[in-house]
């Protein structure tokens, strides 16, 4: 009597699988079974880089060498970048400085705001001159109103910081100003 698909072992399984959707089934079948497993088993011996060591071939000590030395490149790769985004990345200004800040919506005309500050980021000032109105959260204020103006989240509406027309890629109270920078909050429909 022949085993069951699910009997055999996963070598096996590719190996008798003939149509695509099989080898698809099978290697979703494998690849959930990993997420499952967590991090433990991308050590084990069952790991596979290669198509040789995923049938069972004899490399697979080589190629756990390979995923290790991989790992560490990538790790060396991420602090690398996160050194250099500390040393070269914004940085906030101490002193007195001039920005311009733009409120832009849909149904209304665009209103400019000057405004003189010692402030190091954004955040700081537009709370002091009581432009925006916000909730702090885990990933730093949400803004909810500008200039009186609130966001009504049941029609997916929702604040959008720019600097110069570009996206800035940091929080309200964590982005720097410099002397001379341009800011708007457009009023954005749609998540």
């Amino acid at each position: 009597m022949r085993a069951k698909s699910e009997d055999l072992p996963f070598g096996e399984k590719l190996q008798n699988a003939t149509r695509i959707a099989d080898v698809t089934k099978v290697l979703y079948k494998k690849s959930l079974f990993m997420v499952l497993s967590g991090m433990r088993f991308c050590c084990s011996r069952q790991f596979f880089v290669t198509p040789n060591s995923l049938l069972g071939g004899k490399d697979m000590k080589a190629d756990r060498k390979k995923v290790g030395l991989l790992s560490g490149i990538v790790v060396l790769a991420i602090a690398a970048l996160l050194i250099v985004y500390a040393v070269f990345g914004p940085k906030a200004v101490e002193g007195k400085k001039t920005i311009v800040f733009e409120v832009i919506t849909e149904n209304t005309d665009a209103e400019e705001f000057t405004l003189h500050t010692d402030a190091k980021y954004l955040g700081e000032v537009l709370l002091e001159e009581g432009l925006i109105v916000g909730e702090a959260g885990d990933y730093g204020l949400f803004v909810t109103e500008v200039n009186g103006i609130a966001a009504n989240v049941d029609h997916q509406e929702w604040w959008c910081f720019t600097k110069a027309g570009e996206n800035v890629n940091t929080g309200v109270d964590q982005t720097p100003i410099m002397d001379g920078d341009h800011f708007e909050a457009t009023l954005m429909i749609g998540y």
